[in-house]
């Protein structure tokens, strides 16, 4: 009997997690421990930070599918809230085929789980959203200062290039 091979895929939204790596390190430790309990092996991992509501911005997304469909691989996700559209998740299991996509806090789900779950994570982030506007808001009509990203990153924006970027920030 041959080993099950899977490819990791892993995304963090935020700058500032990419920089510490805390949240990609934990959901690389999630997949670790699925593809072990299941007595695989981990061919390929990938990574990305990723703030989009679109799917189709994961350029690293895109490349572990296309390696797990070359290799035969399981594509593993430690947490399905990665995906917050519910029906891009939805083509995505569709191109991916049945089987070959596995989420490690939705272990061996079906397509009627996963859509509640991905849809429920879709409803979360708008209502985050919403959440987020009306405190800024608030704090607007109290003439409090809003946004105003501290000095570093508005002197960065105003002179460097995207790369010169990318160099300070260890994007």
């Amino acid at each position: 009997m041959s080993v099950k091979k899977f490819v990791g895929w892993r995304r963090v939204s935020t700058f500032k997690q990419n920089r510490t790596g805390l949240g990609l390190a934990a959901q690389k430790e999630i997949i670790r421990y699925f593809v072990e309990r299941d007595g695989g092996e981990l061919i390929a991992d990938f990574s990305e930070c990723y703030t989009g509501k679109e799917l189709s911005g994961c350029k690293e997304l895109r490349k572990a599918m296309k390696y797990a469909k070359e290799t035969g691989a399981i594509l593993v996700i430690a947490k399905s809230d990665r995906f917050r559209n519910c029906q891009e998740a939805l083509g995505i299991l569709d191109e991916m085929g049945e089987g070959n996509i596995e989420f490690c806090d939705l272990p061996h789900s079906d397509r009627f789980t996963l859509t509640l779950f991905w849809a429920l994570a879709e409803r979360e982030a708008l209502m985050t959203s919403i959440r987020t506007k009306q405190a800024l808001a608030a704090k607007k009509a109290r003439g409090e200062k809003t946004g105003g990203a501290c000095e570093k990153w508005q002197k960065a924006y105003r002179t460097k290039s995207k790369e010169q970027r990318k160099k300070i920030f260890m994007l």
